[in-house]
């Protein structure tokens, strides 16, 4: 029998989760809008859609604006879910209720995760004798970019409690905390720079420590040169991760050296497979788990108390 999978929310991210799902042998997708009169059109458009979550699905991915994400995945609760990042705007009681509630069934949709640079990243580092004597991580973007034809002022990322530059590349803090651990402390400060008109930050620099790794973060929103890499700097080499140009390189050891040719959609579909096997009781591999969405919240909302202060926060 198939795996029916709801996609609840068919924006771009709900209809690239809807088409990597629909994909997969063995699995049924139903791509449920927000709003119930688009079901004709996403059925003229080829798409299997209806206006609720059927009954009988058993997976649910909730690709809905972030400002909805806590009320939508506590009506499947009951279900495996997997909430897009990040799972709320900010900590609360309700979320921490919603994930203790749903542990093991819920997952957080960090697909950088089944990036193949990042991951052949994340093996290099295990398998070196030594922690990293310090971890540069750097993510800018230019957020007028991200949807084409479209008013970036009028999508959610702009919108108060939504976006802004810790949320938005929460990627970042999360496989931070999946290949080094989950930081320990936090210190930095963020900035609305006004080069973008977004109702948070646009930027935000800060330093974390982690098992006696520390690690430094820059993250921008409003750069118009992209860049999205990782270095993990020991004694005697360093070893970055550039994902925009799908290399890894190790300083000193070209021998090491990997470049791959990630297809579009793929780190999706090997996230879907993860999540598909969670439902089938397997194994979800490097699949993000609501807990650690949670511990990324945070980790932002540490960020952004330590920049008030001016202090270092505890976590």
């Amino acid at each position: 029998m198939a795996v029916k999978v709801a996609i609840l929310g068919t924006g771009s991210i709900g209809l690239r989760h809807y088409h990597c799902f629909s994909g997969l042998d063995g699995v049924e997708a139903v791509a449920v809008p927000a709003r119930p009169e688009r079901v004709r059109e996403l059925r003229g458009d080829g798409v299997e859609a209806a206006d609720a979550v059927p009954s009988d699905a058993s997976g649910v991915v909730i690709a809905t604006d972030t400002a909805r994400h806590l009320a939508d995945w506590a009506q499947f609760a009951d279900r495996f879910c997997l909430v897009e990042k990040p799972l709320a705007g900010d900590p609360s009681p309700g979320l921490a209720e919603l994930v203790r509630q749903t542990q093991g069934r819920a997952f957080t949709a960090c697909v950088l995760r089944f990036h193949k640079t990042l991951s052949a990243f994340k093996d290099l580092i295990d398998a070196g004798p030594d922690r990293p004597k310090e971890v540069f991580i750097k993510c800018h973007s230019f957020l007028p970019d991200w949807r084409p034809g479209r008013d970036y002022r009028t999508l959610y990322s702009a919108q108060p409690g939504q976006g802004g530059a810790l949320r938005e590349l929460i990627h970042e803090i999360d496989y931070a905390g999946w290949i080094f651990g989950w930081p320990e402390t936090v210190h930095g400060r963020v900035a609305s720079t006004g080069k973008i008109e977004v109702a948070d930050e646009d930027r935000a620099v800060f330093r974390t420590e982690s098992q006696g790794v520390k690690a430094r973060f820059n993250f921008s929103l409003s750069s118009k040169i992209g860049a999205r890499r990782a270095t993990a700097i020991y004694a005697g080499e360093t070893v970055t991760a550039d994902l925009i140009r799908q290399e890894l390189t190790v300083e000193g050891r070209p021998d090491q050296n990997q470049r791959f040719n990630e297809e579009r959609d793929g780190m999706y579909i090997r996230q879907a497979e993860a999540f598909v096997r969670a439902i089938q009781g397997g194994n979800p591999g490097p699949l993000a788990t609501a807990c650690e969405g949670q511990k990324a919240l945070d980790v932002c909302q540490a960020v952004r108390l330590s920049s008030q202060t001016g202090q270092p926060v505890t976590l």
